[in-house]
């Protein structure tokens, strides 16, 4: 049993052999810290996938804000209704070009409201009406069955 000891530790660098005055956890401190720093690993940022952020902007000079969700790869759902054309327009111009430069998406729900989603998120937008009726009623969860 020993023996068997010996080699599973041998195996993850542990030298029982060695004494317990800090040789060996030196020897494991020093492979540890060459592993974090060698090698081409890049450290992928945590997605706030899960937050969604609804604004509604009063100027053009709050776009850059809502950029700024969809750089943290927050969604967005911004309502434009309040606002006059001309500057609902160069929001949703401006929006569409970080849109596209950090491969998003866009979807228009109504006259003046948008969801502004990161590449992570996925919009689905293929049930309507009877369509949710169906697809419950084939789920065998209806409220309508009888």
């Amino acid at each position: 049993m020993a023996n068997m000891l010996d080699r599973l530790l041998g195996a993850v660098g542990w030298n029982p052999e060695e004494d317990d005055q800090g040789g060996v956890f030196d020897e494991i401190t020093k492979s540890s810290e060459k592993k974090k720093t060698s090698g081409n690993v890049v450290a992928m940022p945590m997605s706030g996938g899960s937050t969604l952020n609804v604004l509604y902007p009063e100027s053009f000079d709050e776009a850059r804000n809502i950029c700024q969700f969809l750089r943290l790869n927050q969604a967005i759902i911004v309502n434009l209704e309040n606002m006059n054309r001309d500057n609902a327009q160069r929001i949703v111009d401006f929006i569409s070009g970080s849109v596209y430069s950090l491969d998003g998406g866009i979807k228009k729900i109504s006259a003046g409201i948008f969801v502004i989603t990161p590449s992570t998120f996925i919009v689905e937008e293929n049930i309507r009406g009877d369509d949710v009726k169906k697809e419950l009623e084939d789920r065998g969860m209806s409220p309508w069955a009888n």
